[in-house]
């Protein structure tokens, strides 16, 4: 069930499945299905120009998309796109009356000089490639490629980060673009749980005693409400099915007057394998302000904090090929929730289509591994536990890491930054593929998930071990991927630790929170009884003192988890505003006293 053709172009759709398109079936009912096109078009039409301004700016463009390009620090400070929904051909300049005057601009985690030297990859009319390279002395290099294929709705974007034998030791690796999307855009879509109107240029002032992020809105369909770009960060691949498209569309709101264009900007991952952390991590992906950012390496949310670059390390990675793909939807459809989520669908299902494509065949780099330089792991995992032989191996995150080189004591690939990670989740009866994982030797193999608590590592690491209980195989093993080849493991037994019988679970161990309390809805806050007298409750944590007036007592046997264990047990702030540590405590009765010396997990 997808949209029809007339709603939104590239008229080429790919059977998905969104949880949010539900609410639009009575809508869409009968209409084909087809596929959306890697590049979001067909690959026909007017060929891609490049053009030398002449004043420090190229202008790359095929008759659909054109977007400007500073030589000197690799930002665009232009998007047009040319299309019709209805009323006529007409070219909207995305970026126009955006913050700082709209751009989409780079933070580059301190590598290269800031200055870059432009050069022209490929130009043939089909396909058009240029290279923003900033290197230095002794701080790495910092690589931008920009491409753009012949009939595409969008352009693709391939940073690469580096870091030579001459080059010192670097600390820090936060690295990300930000677009700052035009005036036009008033409607942020980031999962179908974040997914609203927010108003153009919304009136911000402090929220209290809060991150110095986090604002009140004042006025605008978000009025009494608090906004920051911590509350719509997503993870890559977890409870939300794995976030691979963000951004903003451009749709009526009648009841302000504003008339909406029924355009979207998105960013569309084809792959999350560059991005640190493991599956479960978290990122920003959308902000106040209107901006949309990829944030390519970073160490919000506590996680992927881990990247020392000793002195004289040789190290690069490569992020991308991503796209940033442009969308409309016809002009007949001026509702704004169903415009908004014509255009998300679609984005959507462009994301599902660029990762049929991946990786890339038009992209060469020596820094990007193309398909004969990749290949597939199988294997089925089976849970040996004696207390629970039931236990079952499905839905099991799985995935192989190549230890990096480790200079800061860090042991675990939820922190580690600098290798690549390849995972999936296993199927029902524990079987897993992982596909496209880059030629090499000595990968780990690592497996969680709800039916076993802990981690499976298939082999120790070189000089530490990570900091939460992990089982290896009675026979330890690292892994080989070979490029066009698929690398079978068989059957792999993971046996966890036991010192006993299990007495009780609260929850269990997938690693998300969405089960308890708050889980589901820890982004909101609550709204005050008007601007001027607003809640202090900007955040569900806060709301621990009020759920639970006299402390968390979880009673084994009669408390419910989803309703009576919170999703985090913080530190709450007294009326002089000092945050103090919380105690919880869990109740539970047994049939006997355990004989002395017996232990239970």
């Amino acid at each position: 069930m997808m949209l029809p053709s007339f709603l939104c172009k590239p008229q080429y759709y790919l059977m998905k499945s969104f949880l949010f398109i539900i609410s639009l079936f009575s809508l869409f009912i009968g209409v084909s299905v087809l596929g959306n096109i890697p590049g979001g078009g067909t690959g026909t039409g007017q060929a891609v120009t490049l053009v030398d301004n002449g004043n420090g700016t190229v202008t790359m463009a095929n008759g659909i998309v054109s977007v400007l390009i500073t030589k000197a620090n690799a930002n665009i400070t232009q998007i047009n796109y040319t299309y019709n929904n209805g009323g006529g051909m007409q070219t909207q300049q995305l970026l126009s009356g955006g913050y700082s005057g709209g751009k989409l601009y780079w933070e580059n985690a301190g590598f290269g000089s800031g200055n870059f030297t432009y050069s022209v990859v490929a130009n043939n009319g089909d396909y058009c490639e240029v290279d923003l390279l900033a290197a230095s002395s002794t701080n790495g290099v910092m690589d931008v490629h920009f491409s753009m294929l012949r009939g595409s709705s969008g352009f693709y974007v391939t940073p690469i980060w580096s870091h030579r034998p001459q080059d010192t030791t670097m600390l820090d690796m936060e690295g990300r673009d930000n677009i700052y999307v035009g005036s036009i855009f008033n409607w942020m879509s980031v999962s179908p749980q974040h997914d609203f109107e927010t108003g153009v240029n919304q009136p911000l002032v402090p929220a209290f005693i809060s991150p110095q992020e986090d604002e009140l809105v004042t006025g605008g369909p978000l009025e009494g409400t608090y906004f920051d770009k911590y509350k719509y960060g997503m993870d890559f691949g977890g409870q939300n099915g794995g976030e691979r498209v963000w951004g903003w569309s451009s749709v009526n709101d009648p009841t302000i007057g504003f008339a909406g264009k029924n355009v979207g900007i998105w960013h569309v991952l084809s792959n999350v394998e560059m991005y640190n952390g493991g599956p479960l991590k978290t990122e920003l992906m959308e902000g106040e302000s209107a901006y949309t950012l990829n944030m390519i390496n970073g160490s919000h949310y506590g996680v992927g904090q881990a990247f020392v670059l000793a002195n004289n390390e040789v190290w690069s990675k490569t992020y991308g090929p991503y796209f940033v793909y442009l969308n409309n939807c016809t002009n007949t459809l001026t509702d704004s929730v169903q415009a908004s989520r014509a255009m998300f669908a679609d984005a959507q299902a462009q994301a599902a289509a660029e990762q049929t494509a991946w990786p890339y065949s038009w992209f060469t780099n020596a820094n990007y591994a193309a398909t004969p330089s990749r290949g597939a792991i199988t294997g089925q995992f089976v849970i040996n536990d004696t207390y629970n032989p039931n236990a079952s191996a499905s839905n099991l995150w799985v995935g192989v890491v190549q230890e990096p080189a480790v200079s800061d004591g860090v042991y675990d690939f939820q922190e580690w930054c600098k290798p690549y990670e390849f995972w999936t989740k296993t199927a029902a009866d524990g079987s897993f593929i992982i596909t496209n994982v880059i030629a090499t030797t000595n990968y780990t193999l690592y497996a969680f998930g709800q039916g076993v608590a802990g981690t499976f590592m298939s082999q120790n690491q070189t000089g530490g071990n990570p900091p939460w209980l992990h089982n290896l195989p009675m026979s330890p093993f690292s892994i080989t991927a070979a490029g066009d080849a698929t690398n079978s493991l068989g059957v792999i037994t993971w046996t966890p630790t036991r010192v006993g019988p299990t007495v009780f679970e609260i929850g269990y161990p997938d690693r998300t929170s969405g089960k308890f309390q708050h889980g589901d809805d820890w982004f909101t806050g609550d709204i005050g009884p008007s601007p001027t007298a607003p809640s202090p409750i900007w955040t569900k944590f806060l709301d621990y003192p009020f759920d639970y007036p006299n402390g968390l007592n979880y009673v084994v046997g009669q408390s419910r988890w989803g309703a009576d264990w919170n999703f985090t047990l913080p530190e709450v702030i007294n009326q002089a505003g000092k945050f103090n540590g919380t105690t919880e405590t869990i109740t539970f009765n047994l049939a006997s006293t355990p004989p002395s010396g017996v232990n239970a997990s």
